[in-house]
């Protein structure tokens, strides 16, 4: 039989020297061109003095088409905390997704994990990667997010990572309202709590009633407290 002497500039070639069963080249990982890769050869017979080569030797090129990888995601996105009323900003790192492409660019877009729309508060430019936004004191909860990152090529591939984004409420400040009481002569008043009118629309869950301040006294009468005249900056609490 014959044998095949080989070189070759990248990638491995692989043979036997007593016979070839089989030939073939492998390209390095993740790799292509063109061309991309050439190796010389010489060709051998068994003739009556041994083995002879052929001379001088030739040469084949290899051209190796790429393909398309798909995206990977390298480093997790941590979940975020926001804070009602606080302005939050939140950069996708850009070394979260990676492409071994190095002929790509990625792209991104954000949506909720649920498919529901998304919070008018919060905005994500694709360009920047970047979160931001000032929830407002609706806005409190949790949401589950989900982070796509495309490749550029004509038949795109893509892959997903989420995170999740906890707005954290804060206490807000009930509201009052002005109200007007129609009293009997000679006949002490009890105040109750609807004699205010409290309510706490910004809190999620509202709060109950506390107590009252009384920021200043009556220009007549004596407000007072178990039969004790308060003063202007005294606080009170009421039975409902």
């Amino acid at each position: 039989g014959s044998f095949l002497a080989a070189t070759e500039q990248y990638g491995l070639i692989y043979t036997s020297r007593d016979r070839v069963p089989e030939l073939f080249y492998e390209p390095d990982a993740n790799a292509h061109g063109a061309p991309y890769a050439l190796f010389t050869f010489r060709v051998g017979d068994t003739g009556i003095n041994g083995s002879d080569l052929s001379d001088p030797p030739n040469k084949i090129t290899i051209h190796v088409l790429p393909v398309n990888d798909v995206p990977v995601v390298a480093n997790p996105l941590p979940d975020q905390t926001a804070t009602e009323r606080v302005a939050f900003h939140f950069q996708i790192p850009a070394n979260a997704f990676t492409d071994v492409d190095t002929d790509t660019v990625l792209t991104y877009a954000a949506a909720l994990v649920d498919g529901t729309p998304w919070p008018a508060w919060l905005r994500f430019d694709p360009a920047t990667r970047l979160f931001s936004g000032t929830p407002g004191s609706l806005d409190t909860g949790v949401l589950n997010i989900v982070v796509t990152a495309r490749d550029s090529f004509l038949e795109p591939l893509s892959v997903s990572d989420t995170f999740q984004l906890v707005v954290e409420n804060v206490d807000d400040p009930p509201s009052g309202a002005p109200t007007s009481l129609i009293l009997t002569e000679d006949v002490p008043y009890e105040f109750s709590t609807a004699d205010f009118g409290f309510s706490d629309p910004l809190d999620i869950p509202p709060g109950a009633f506390g107590r009252v301040k009384i920021a200043a006294l009556p220009d007549a009468g004596v407000l007072s407290i178990d039969g004790t005249p308060i003063a202007a900056g005294s606080f009170a609490r009421l039975s409902s």
